[in-house]
């Protein structure tokens, strides 16, 4: 073999080593290392599903011999909400939680200066299943079906109502005996109406997908001012406490907001025994609880607004007879109360009756 030949094959050696090595070294730069885990969360599984009220164990473990855990906290939304014992278990009291999502993020801290963060995701359902409400027809009133109603108002004798769809959209005093509007103002056409509230001499607004609303003096209808929210879309509209308004968005969840500047003060999902109440509409707060028209179906919910616990479901199917359809009819949408009554005013969108009943829990006890 010449020293030519074997120079050429050493070259050609060298070269394919390189290759090699260069494939290894992509091959090892594509596949991070992963971080030893010296502890391990033993239970509850995450993703697992519990009652509000359960008492929930949580019970943590180190993985390698000589790794001790020191300490351990646990937080949600940046609270500590329970502590662990000596032999690494702790327990979280959910009584006084809200149902719904629940991110907990552990912090595990190890006698080798590691400390290392589990996040582990519950849903807490309503620990019961909601009683059955049931309604008794007090009267019953002409509405106009051309109102494609989407808030309703009582207070002080005076019946207050939003309708919606574009360019047909305003906010009105209505006579309860004729169902003709005393009061109105129409929207400009580009803005699709929503949900309704009262705060003191304000009435607020919602738009459907404008993320903006009107502020009116109740009295006379005339605009005092407009606010702007980040939620995609606006649905319901109540006032709680006289301090704060509550809206819904069409999703399970509702929106605490702070009448000035609208941001949220808190946000609740709404649960029932079963899972998540979506398409959540028109909003009334009675008593303490939050009604509410679910989008596309007869029924109302009582939901406890400190929890978002489902409490009681009135299904209203029928009390809209056949005689009184149309073909331009929609689904039911609205809930007043009235103080001096203690009745309630329902009716739906486009629909020609304004029913007032009494609702009875299950002991037929009106609430």
């Amino acid at each position: 073999m010449s020293p030519s030949y074997k120079t050429f094959l050493l070259a050609i050696c060298m070269v394919h080593s390189l290759s090699c090595c260069d494939k290894s070294n992509k091959e090892t730069a594509s596949k991070p290392l992963r971080k030893t885990q010296y502890a391990k969360v033993i239970s509850p599984e995450n993703n697992s599903t519990f009652a509000l009220g359960d008492e929930i164990e949580f019970l943590i473990r180190p993985q390698q011999e000589g790794i001790e855990i020191d300490s351990i906290t646990a937080q949600r939304e940046s609270k500590n909400i329970f502590s662990f014992e000596s032999n690494h278990t702790g327990v979280w009291k959910t009584k006084n939680q809200t149902v719904g999502s629940h991110a907990i993020i552990l912090t595990i801290y190890l006698n080798n200066q590691t400390i290392e963060r589990r996040i582990v995701n519950l849903k807490l359902l309503a620990k019961s299943a909601p009683q059955s409400l049931t309604y008794q027809l007090i009267n019953s009133y002409p509405h106009d079906p051309t109102s494609y109603t989407q808030g309703l108002i009582m207070e002080n004798g005076v019946l207050y109502e939003s309708t919606g769809q574009q360019n047909e959209s305003s906010v009105n005093h209505i006579d309860i005996q004729s169902g003709q509007q005393i009061k109105q103002f129409d929207l400009e056409p580009k803005y699709f109406g929503e949900g309704i509230a009262i705060k003191g001499d304000s009435l607020y607004m919602l738009t459907y997908r404008a993320q903006k609303g009107f502020i009116f003096d109740k009295n006379t209808l005339s605009p005092i001012d407009e606010f702007y929210y980040h939620n995609a879309e606006g649905w319901g509209l109540t006032t709680i406490n006289d301090d704060t308004l509550v809206m819904s968005d069409g999703s399970h969840k509702l929106f605490f907001k702070d009448p000035n500047g609208f941001t949220d003060l808190r946000i609740v999902e709404v649960y029932d025994n079963h899972g998540p109440i979506d398409f959540l509409n028109e909003l009334e707060y009675v008593n303490g609880k939050i009604f509410a028209n679910r989008y596309l179906t007869d029924k109302i919910y009582m939901i406890n607004p400190t929890n978002g616990q489902v409490e009681g479901v009135l299904d209203l199917s029928g009390i809209l007879d056949l005689q009184n359809y149309h073909e331009r009819i929609d689904v039911l949408n609205g809930i007043a109360y009235n103080k001096l009554t203690k009745t309630y005013y329902i009716t739906g969108k486009w629909w020609p009756k304004l029913f007032e009943i009494e609702i009875l829990n299950q002991e037929q006890v009106p609430i």
